[in-house]
């Protein structure tokens, strides 16, 4: 008698467990008498017409013993409860299999995939419920009839299993005719999983068959089919991902041609970012490389081919018999057009040529992105195998056959041991944290929306199938631009910004993943690139906009779009030695609609200085309540220009990322800042000791003025610049310093207040004694400038302008009365002096050795450098050992645990056109060298990340 479920396992009882982790309740699975129970969930109409409310559906899903029975599967089947119950074993019975399938529940096992990822029914039959409306046909179209007979399926007779069924498919049958629906036997997933296995099991036999007719026999097809097998992680991506758009994709000129027809037509843009990414792996617009495109450049499976494909596909032959054949192809197609011959042969043939030209192309778009191997490997196979078609000359057509069947014999030989370790490695998928988090989802309402990134969207999609903002369909620029938005949760974005952007996206929830926000900052994580687009400098100091000057005199300058808010401290982060000075403008519109540009422009329109630096000066914070506003509504300042004047050009292949850090406010201050400029202008005789320049003007504004900060800025004859305010026939000192010293914004102590028809002047003492010509005020690093800068704050609420600039000497008379303070020199301050210090020499890296060996030492991947004391030079390289994606596992644990038995330590003297191997250290010392520091006493710290150590070790003799 056959035991009914209940006798087998024990009456279920109901889900009692939750637990609470952030005031938010996760609903758990309970697991009782080996029973996993998931939650309830709600049954979908049985009927449109019915006016009754349906009944609860209950479905819960188990992980028995899997060999404790032969029946594979068993399902109780009623109107108001679902039990599911999988099994896993060889002996199946084809009435319940057959059942199974019908009722949309597939088998679970893949020959490979379930050794490394277990796959579960858990919540599958929910989603397949509430996606697939075919289900609700199946209860619509069973009557009570139906139902009774589905409910004798465990009944004691087997054979009742048989009659349930055919009654249940000839009731069932009638609704799928009428409304031309196949019925689905496996769930969703799999069907996807099923179907990359066939396309891709398609694509082997295509491309064998593709050898086949090129090469005139069947043994060529077999052979580019077995290359394809040997060389797995160069031909396919099916045995690590199941991924359906490459499988069986190859270039057509015709579709493509017209697709860049009709873009062009109808100025389509939605592969835009495909030409920019193209454009940065040439070296162009690498600096203005928009968000959507720099995700693809960062991305590893866009990077240039590795080297290890070159090794891979030369140990099992089909790379060198690929060059050989193009390189015999290439010179009997020119050898047959000189010679104007029409003989058609072996390698002069148009497929042949056709196969060529686009293996060619294939190649070069592999070289510059790694995916497109996948793409190219194919035709390397079958032109590699037409090169044996021309063995019959030297060997006999059964000769070569029989080379043929060799060779696939012992491709099959060496990849049986690969094959047997890739079976060998079961491993079980273990995610706790996104579990929850899916299973956290489906609590919430359905109309929930969630940011997130991509990748981890796709996953709550597929899981929960609530609403999103953005997902991985990158192919949209509408799409894109949205990401971008959205993306802002990464950058550095006041709080209140990203809530503005997400409330206009109707975004609930967003979802914020350590792998992303704890990165290590290295100029291609999210978060950096985030920053870059927005024009922010990420946690590595790396800059988006990198400049190498190759002019005197060559001025650069950045744009962005000022985002609302108040600048409260300017942080400066460039070097004397290399940049001459730079300066922030607030620009109404930028002088080109670009985010970089060469040349002096700045601003079209209206601009403000709100920022200069020269000469190492230090950072700046304003006062309390005081901030410069900027790209608010009414704010002047809509973007912001940064201009950096560099001197000299650099030397050697050496960049520059100087720049300022806006600290920002959001909270509107008591007083807004801003900067009056004072200029002049008058051209420096040669051989004066001492030579004034003058300005002076008369301020006619209503808002009251009060100076805080200010700084000065000359070129190198410049001794003294200094202002002064003169009010009620007295005058008051605003500022005097040393242009030579940082020209950093130096606080006023006093409190000063300029009123409207107060009289300013400043003056500029030069010293020309040792010039032989005259010198004219201008940009030019050989010319002279006199600049006196005066930030100060006026009231907020004030809508009254006010002219910030004297350029002019207004009163000749009333300058005449100029303190005679302003003008005597100050004394000298070394510690300012040099600080502030130039260096005359140009900046740089001169080249001057290329090596890859030391003695007969020849370097691995290497990982540090240091010099002695002494001017040794210390290689620190990894000899044979690579460090690569598969060197450690998912853990970071690292896979190969012997030590490397090479001496990892070079120690080298230089001599005349390279290095003299003087010592080597490192024996089976290292696992995975990483860093390396010598002191002054002779002391080596190394890093090993293979070990998890660092050692210090005393070399002695």
């Amino acid at each position: 008698m056959q035991p009914k479920i209940s006798d087998l396992f024990g009456k279920p009882k109901p889900v009692s467990t939750s637990t609470t982790i952030e005031n938010i309740e996760l609903s758990r699975l309970n697991s009782i008498q080996g029973i996993e129970f998931g939650r309830e969930i709600e049954e979908p109409e049985l009927s449109d017409n019915s006016n009754k409310s349906p009944p609860r559906k209950r479905i819960k899903h188990s992980h028995v013993n899997q060999k404790s029975t032969t029946i594979r599967k068993l399902f109780r089947f009623d109107h108001t409860t679902t039990w599911v119950f999988k099994y896993q074993d060889s002996n199946r019975n084809p009435i319940i299999e057959g059942f199974c399938q019908f009722v949309e529940l597939t088998r679970m096992e893949l020959p490979k995939h379930t050794e490394v990822r277990w796959l579960t029914l858990t919540e599958l039959i929910s989603r397949v419920l509430k996606m697939w409306p075919a289900i609700k046909s199946y209860f619509s179209s069973c009557g009570s009839e139906a139902h009774k007979e589905l409910r004798k399926i465990f009944s004691e007779d087997h054979a009742l299993i048989h009659e349930a069924y055919f009654s249940f498919l000839s009731q069932a049958m009638e609704q799928f005719r009428r409304f031309n629906v196949k019925v689905q036997v496996q769930n969703p997933i799999l069907f996807y999983v099923y179907a990359c296995f066939f396309f891709a099991g398609c694509t082997v036999a295509g491309v064998g068959f593709l050898g086949w007719k090129t090469s005139g026999h069947w043994l060529f097809g077999v052979l580019v089919a077995t290359w394809m097998f040997a060389n797995l992680d160069d031909s396919t991506r099916v045995f690590f991902t199941v991924n359906l758009r490459e499988m069986g994709i190859f270039v057509i000129f015709l579709t493509g041609g017209f697709q860049i027809l009709v873009k062009f037509l109808f100025r389509v843009e939605s592969d835009s970012h495909i030409w920019n990414f193209v454009k940065a792996k040439f070296g162009f617009g690498v600096d203005e490389l928009p968000f959507e495109s720099a995700i693809y450049i960062c991305h590893g499976a866009f990077q240039f081919l590795d080297w290890g494909f070159v090794e891979r596909t030369k140990k099992t032959g089909v790379l060198p018999m690929y060059a050989l054949s193009l390189l015999v192809i290439i010179v009997t197609s020119l050898y047959s057009w000189l010679k104007n011959s029409q003989e058609k042969h072996a390698f002069f043939n148009p497929k042949i040529l056709f196969l060529t030209f686009q293996s060619i192309l294939c190649g070069v778009m592999a070289i510059l992105t790694l995916r497109m191997k996948f793409l190219w490997f194919p035709q390397i196979a079958i032109l590699a195998a037409h090169l044996l078609f021309a063995l019959d000359k030297f060997i006999g057509r059964f000769s070569k056959y029989f080379l043929i069947l060799a060779l696939v014999g012992s491709l099959l030989n060496t990849q049986y041991d690969e094959y047997k370790k890739q079976m060998a490695n079961e491993q079980e998928f273990y995610d706790p944290d996104t579990v929850q988090l899916m299973e956290w989802i489906k609590t919430l309402p359905k109309t929930s929306v969630f940011t997130g990134s991509m990748q981890l969207l796709a996953g709550v999609k597929a899981c929960t199938d609530r609403p999103l903002t953005n997902h991985p369909h990158f192919e949209d620029k509408w799409l894109r631009e949205r990401t971008q938005r959205l993306y802002q949760i990464y950058g550095r974005r006041s709080i209140h910004e990203v809530h503005r952007i997400l409330a206009q996206e109707k975004s609930n929830y967003i979802i914020l993943e350590d792998s992303i926000c704890l990165v290590k900052s290295d100029g291609c994580s999210t978060n950096d690139l985030v920053d870059m687009t927005n024009g922010h400098l990420p946690d590595s100091g790396y800059s988006r906009f990198s400049y190498s000057p190759d002019t005197n005199d060559d001025y650069v300058s950045v744009s962005i779009q000022a985002e609302p808010g108040y600048i409260v401290k300017f942080e400066p982060f460039a070097d004397a030695d290399r940049v001459h000075h730079m300066l922030l403008y607030g620009c109404d519109q930028p002088a080109f609609n670009a985010q970089f540009w060469k040349g002096g422009q700045t601003c079209a329109g209206n601009s403000h200085i709100l920022y200069a630096w020269a000469r190492n000066a230090p950072s700046l914070t304003l006062p309390e309540n005081v901030a410069f506003p900027i790209g608010n509504p009414k704010d002047p300042v809509k973007f912001l220009v940064l201009q950096i004047h560099y001197a000299r050009p650099f030397v050697g292949n050496v960049r520059d990322f100087s720049g300022i850090t806006l600290h920002m406010s959001e909270v509107r201050p008591k007083y807004i800042a801003e900067v009056f400029l004072f200029v002049g202008g008058t051209p420096i005789p040669a051989h004066q000791p001492a030579f004034i320049s003058n300005m002076s003007c008369t301020y006619r504004d209503e808002p009251e003025l009060h100076p805080f900060a200010f700084r000065t800025h000359t070129h190198g004859m410049g001794r003294v610049v200094s202002a002064f305010l003169k009010h009620d026939g007295k005058w008051t000192m605003i500022g005097k310093r040393n242009p030579q010293w940082p020209q950093l914004f130096q606080k006023i102590d006093t409190d000063i207040t300029i009123r409207k028809d107060d009289f300013l002047s400043a003056i500029c003492r030069f010293e020309s004694t040792n010039v032989d010509k005259v010198t004219v005020m201008g940009s030019m690093g050989v010319d002279e400038m006199c600049n006196f800068y005066m930030m100060y704050y006026r009231d907020a609420d004030s809508d009254k302008q006010v002219n910030r600039i004297c350029a002019w000497d207004e009163n000749q008379a009333l300058r005449a009365e100029y303190p005679k303070e302003g003008i005597s020199l100050l004394p000298p301050h070394p510690e300012w002096e040099h600080a502030a210090h130039q260096s005359g020499n140009p900046f740089g890296v001169e080249e001057k050795l290329k090596l890859t060996s030391m003695g007969d030492i020849k370097f691995g991947q290497i990982s540090g450098m240091a010099i002695t004391k002494d001017g040794d030079i210390v290689v620190f390289h990894r000899g044979p050992r690579v460090w690569d994606g598969s060197s450690f596992d998912f853990k970071n644990i690292l896979q190969d645990k012997s030590p490397i038995p090479d001496a990892t330590i070079l120690v080298g003297t230089p001599i005349d056109g390279g290095l003299a191997l003087k010592a080597k250290y490192g024996e089976a010392q290292f696992y995975m060298p990483h860093g390396i520091f010598v002191d002054d006493d002779g002391y080596f710290y190394t890093t090993d990340v293979g070990s998890h150590q660092v050692i210090k070790w005393k070399v002695r003799n």
